[in-house]
């Protein structure tokens, strides 16, 4: 679930939000004049580049939100070995997980059941999400509350958003 929706706003290394490619100059400057900044032309590293890429050396940190399945099953190459040559990791998870227990920083993270928002399905069905359940953990939070968190102290600007609805 979401998998659409994180296409759809751009969360692709050589896409824009709207599926614009990174390379198309108008499609640049449109988001980069909503978003006030210049934005690169050429495209990021997608997750196997960016794990082959801490394998040689080139990428030093990292930040994981979520486990990832691929990490162990090999469809990522050697994905957990790749996390170990990093200089520090940061891992946002619900769970110990495999990339977890490498990391330097733990942060926790909420489950589905816990998180206020919506997400876009396959289908581009819009779903409402409502939280079920009180997170056990006090100090879990959503990736969007970080992701802003982060933003913030970094002195980004556009990211002071308290709620799922703002």
């Amino acid at each position: 679930a979401n998998e659409q929706g994180a296409w759809d706003v751009g969360c692709l290394p050589a896409r824009l939000p709207g599926y614009g490619h990174v390379s198309d100059d108008a499609a640049r400057q449109a988001i980069g004049t909503a978003w006030g900044c210049t934005l690169p032309a050429q495209p990021g590293l997608d997750l196997r580049s960016a794990l082959d890429a801490a394998s040689a050396g080139r990428v030093k940190a990292m930040m994981v939100i979520g486990d990832h399945a691929n990490f162990t099953n090999g469809k990522l190459g050697d994905g957990i070995t790749a996390l170990d040559t990093l200089e520090f990791l940061v891992v946002h998870d619900t769970f110990m997980s495999p990339a977890a227990e490498r990391a330097d920083v733990v942060l926790p993270r909420v489950t589905f059941a816990e998180k206020d928002g919506t997400f876009t399905n396959l289908e581009r069905r819009v779903q409402r999400l409502k939280p079920a359940l009180q997170s056990p953990a006090a100090e879990a939070r959503p990736e969007s509350w970080l992701i802003c968190e982060l933003a913030r102290r970094m002195n980004a600007t556009g990211f002071h958003y308290h709620s799922a609805e703002e």
